[in-house]
């Protein structure tokens, strides 16, 4: 899990990871929020809550917190969607009211 402030710069890791790891994870959010957000703005699905890329061995999940944050997870390509969110939105207000942010 790696959460993303504003600028782009990873502000936290879990499991930590070593710097060259972190470096491309947060390039990749970055890609991630950039082309979500693209595509919810050019099909008018208004502001983007999370964008999910799904690979044959692995699929991450990026979730939009706030204006200031970006949450990157990665999650089984076998999980439920429906389940992962929920328990999401669960587990998330202690660390979420933290961040002085929302979901």
């Amino acid at each position: 899990m790696k959460l993303f402030d504003h600028s782009e710069r990873i502000d936290g890791s879990f499991p930590d990871e070593s710097m060259l790891k972190l470096d491309r994870i947060s390039a990749m959010g970055a890609a991630i929020l950039a082309f979500g957000e693209r595509i919810s703005s050019e099909l008018k699905g208004g502001n983007l809550r999370y964008s999910l890329i799904a690979g044959e061995n692995s699929s991450y999940l990026g979730i939009r917190l706030g204006e200031s944050y970006f949450l990157i997870m990665g999650v089984s390509p076998l999980a439920s969607l429906d389940a992962v969110m929920a328990a999401f939105e669960e587990h998330a207000a202690p660390f979420l009211e933290k961040l002085g942010t929302h979901f």
